[in-house]
């Protein structure tokens, strides 16, 4: 059972690392690779602006789940209105740990997405102050230089005036 299957392949998600696109859209991170590669700067379903810089690389723990069986399932259809009110209930507890898991997990994605924006906001920012940095440095070793000159020229002036001093 493959289940979801990567749109631009047409293989199962599973088969291959997956990722996601900033629209939520799920495919192979090697097809999504050729896809950008391929000069196309949108995500192949849905056309919503997309680049390299959006993937998402998902991680997935995969379990068997077993199928109910016939007879488990003639069970519950004998079982008494307290058995089946009981076993709701612990299904609705189930349900209400799994939602809760999903917000806890859904958070610290949310918390890690905002963490990488603004670390791309303070990588462009640095980026953009290099070239003034760059310049601002050859500025100040061209004044380095210039004063050391200076001072060497001054250093020769007054040995000049030392020597005449004591002649």
């Amino acid at each position: 059972q493959e289940g979801a299957l990567c749109l631009i392949c047409h293989e199962g998600l599973l088969t291959q690392v997956p990722c996601a696109l900033r629209c939520g859209h799920v495919y192979h991170v090697a097809c999504c690779h050729q896809w950008f590669e391929k000069g196309k700067s949108e995500c192949p379903q849905c056309k919503a602006k997309s680049s390299r810089d959006d993937l998402l690389l998902l991680d997935f723990e995969v379990a068997q789940v077993q199928p109910r069986s016939l007879e488990e399932a003639r069970k519950l259809e004998t079982a008494s209105v307290e058995d089946r009110s009981r076993i709701r209930e612990e299904l609705a507890l189930e349900v209400e740990d799994v939602e809760a898991k999903f917000r806890e997990a859904q958070a610290r994605l949310d918390a890690w997405r905002e963490a990488a924006q603004e670390r791309k906001r303070a990588r462009r920012e640095l980026e953009a102050h290099g070239p003034d940095l760059e310049a601002e440095i050859s500025r100040v070793r061209a004044d380095r230089e210039q004063a050391a000159v200076e001072n060497a020229r001054l250093g020769a002036e007054v040995d000049n005036q030392n020597t005449r001093q004591r002649q």
